[in-house]
């Protein structure tokens, strides 16, 4: 009997160790398919792939901006943050500096949609969003209003996005269709609203919430940053049926 029981005693034992074994080999597996997400900011791109992929990270540009600090061509920011502890294979997002803004917003409003795409291109710049709105009095196709204004100062990004006049819609009811404006800055979305015969009422400021980056599995491409002055809900919402006059509320990125 007691050999039994110090036969069973030394398996138990055993199955203990076993087990702590098969944890320990468990918990250095799971943190040796973990890394550190590295300081990227002010290395060139070139830089900036290299020591991701030694980290066997992905690293991808979502964003352009001007920096009178940062020279072109180098990283602006990034998204996680340096320190963050990620698995192998993680998609790193970048913002390339375009350094110092040299070109000047140029004046668009009242040109030729077509023409005002072409000054955009050829001043170096980038095409942004696109808007259309009914218009009684422009011609149609024209450029209603510009985003930047003409020699805005302190621009961030070098896109211009438009809106565009198209021909009147008329309707015996007087109704109009609420235009989206998620996606815009506040000062487009006034312009729209303002066109529109709508009346912006209140907006309120949140901060946004931050947009997951992605799984090591994920094949889908990351979202773009969501930036402050950006709108990002609107009453009504787009599609609605409103009519001249009518009160619109907006929330606006913080």
């Amino acid at each position: 009997m007691t050999s039994l029981f110090r036969a069973l005693s030394l398996l138990l034992l055993l199955a203990c160790v076993a087990l702590a074994s098969a944890i320990l080999t468990m918990k250095l597996v799971i943190h040796s398919a973990e890394v550190t997400i590295p300081n990227l900011k002010g290395k060139t791109l070139s830089q900036a792939h290299r020591q991701a992929a030694a980290l066997q990270l992905d690293v991808r540009i979502v964003n352009h901006l001007y920096s009178p600090t940062i020279p072109a061509g180098r990283v602006l920011n990034q998204s996680p943050a340096p320190g963050t502890t990620v698995r192998i294979g993680w998609h790193m997002q970048i913002t390339e500096s375009l350094g110092p803004r040299t070109t000047s917003i140029p004046t668009l409003t009242g040109e030729p949609s077509n023409i005002a795409i072409r000054q955009i291109r050829q001043s170096g710049l980038q095409l942004g969003s696109l808007a259309y709105l009914p218009s009684q009095t422009a011609t149609s196709g024209a450029v209603l209003a510009q985003s930047p204004q003409a020699g805005a100062l302190g621009v961030a990004s070098p896109r211009i996005s438009l809106l565009i006049a198209t021909p009147p819609v008329h309707n015996s009811a007087q109704t109009l269709v609420m235009p989206a404006l998620k996606g815009q800055t506040l000062l487009k979305a006034r312009q729209i609203l303002t066109h529109a015969g709508l009346k912006l009422t209140s907006f309120r400021r949140i901060y946004p919430a931050i947009r997951p980056i992605g799984s090591v599995s994920s094949t889908a491409p990351p979202q773009q940053p969501i930036l402050p002055g950006t709108v990002i809900a609107q009453t009504p919402p787009s599609g609605y049926r409103v009519k001249p006059g009518d009160s619109v509320t907006l929330t606006v990125a913080k």
